[in-house]
């Protein structure tokens, strides 16, 4: 992710408008733990996978056991 201004302009003596470009990490988050499960991840940023699973006698329904972290910042359902 970028923060500051994408382009600057600077006049003769060097000064230049705006604050200097800086490029910091896509971060998603922490995710929630699920009941009655557990979710293993070592990152929360970009293309970072979480993998969701389930206590015994318990079983996954709905989404899916894995999620990655997008270009958009968010995790994927």
């Amino acid at each position: 992710m970028e923060d500051g201004h994408k382009s600057r302009s600077c006049d003769p003596s060097g000064k230049c408008t705006g604050m200097e470009p800086k490029c910091t990490p896509l971060d998603c988050g922490v995710l929630t733990k699920p009941a009655f499960g557990k979710m293993e991840y070592n990152s929360t940023l970009y293309l970072s996978e979480s993998k969701y699973t389930c206590h015994e006698e318990y079983s996954f329904k709905g989404g899916t056991p894995t999620r990655t972290c997008n270009e958009t910042g968010h995790w994927n359902d």
